[in-house]
């Protein structure tokens, strides 16, 4: 098994449920879990993360969860799969946003005629 490959400095390395399931297995022959994290360049956690998935899910819970497989019911990717949720956070701040102002303007509003009922008079329109 070689060590899979990082992409890029934002983008993390991809491995494989074989590549996964054999350093489970190192583990399982009595290595230590610190030696097989060094030797592959993983975090413990992510040992930690693997063992509790294969023992609950098996070899499908090794699987990636972020990108499309083939069979992956909605056929998309995690990035697609965000993109609706991250555009519906935008729009409710600009909804937030057009409230706010909506909210300011009507006091605005009450304040100038409350000013005009006390016979204030402005030279300029507003």
């Amino acid at each position: 098994m070689s060590l899979p490959t990082k992409l890029g400095p934002s983008e993390k390395r991809i491995w494989k449920p074989e590549d996964k399931l054999k350093v489970l297995k190192e583990v399982e022959e009595g290595v230590k879990i610190v030696e097989v994290c060094r030797k592959y360049q993983i975090d413990p956690r992510m040992y930690y993360n693997w063992k509790e998935r294969y023992q609950r899910e098996g070899i499908e819970g090794l699987k990636d969860k972020r990108k499309a497989n083939s069979n992956n019911n909605t056929g998309i990717s995690y990035k697609e799969y965000l993109k609706p949720q991250r555009e519906n956070e935008k729009l409710k701040r600009i909804l937030a946003d057009k409230e706010l102002a909506i909210e300011t303007l009507k006091k605005m509003l009450k304040k100038l005629k409350t000013h005009q009922k006390k016979g204030f008079t402005y030279d300029r329109e507003i």
